[in-house]
């Protein structure tokens, strides 16, 4: 029970789907949770598309083209990141969970809302490298913040992409 406090809330829905524990919820009961679940393919693309922006503007600046196309692909990343979690947003304001439904079966809103938690980081990260980049502050800065910015952002997809399989799993 210990290791389902350090592990985050939607990488165990992503590989438990519908029967992730919810908050109160006994993880060893086989009870049916939320299983009516929101769409998740619109952000997947939105994620795919900014991990894969991240890496074209990673390979083009390490080539060391016209600091606009990275710049431009950096921002590319960072309006898709910011669609995302507009998106998410938006669906949980039209949905709006009771606190019965956290309790019991929460699961899915749960893991939504930590995923887009830590997507913030990767926002904000977006957002420092665009800057970094526009100022040319220095190559090894660049190269790192680059680096962990497109590193992180993949990560994040590929973790959105076995949450959106966990999601058509429960369909």
């Amino acid at each position: 029970m210990e290791a389902t406090d350090t592990v985050p809330t939607f990488l165990l829905f992503a590989f438990q789907g519908c029967h992730a524990p919810g908050l109160l919820a006994d993880p060893w009961a086989r009870q049916d949770t939320l299983q009516e679940v929101r769409p998740v393919t619109i952000p997947l693309f939105l994620i795919c598309m900014a991990a894969a922006s991240m890496l074209m503007a990673t390979v083009l600046w390490w080539r060391e083209v016209a600091k606009t196309v990275p710049m431009m692909l950096i921002a590319v990343s960072f309006v898709c990141v910011t669609a995302f979690l507009g998106y998410q947003a938006n669906d949980v304001y039209q949905n709006t969970p009771s606190f019965e439904t956290f309790l019991n079966g929460g699961n899915y809103f749960i893991a939504v809302g930590e995923f887009s938690f830590y997507l913030l980081g990767v926002f904000a990260m977006l957002f420092v490298s665009f800057i970094l980049v526009w100022r040319e502050v220095g190559w090894e800065t660049e190269r790192n913040l680059m680096l962990l910015s497109t590193g992180s952002v993949t990560v994040m997809a590929v973790c959105w992409t076995f949450f959106s399989a966990a999601v058509w799993q429960c369909l």
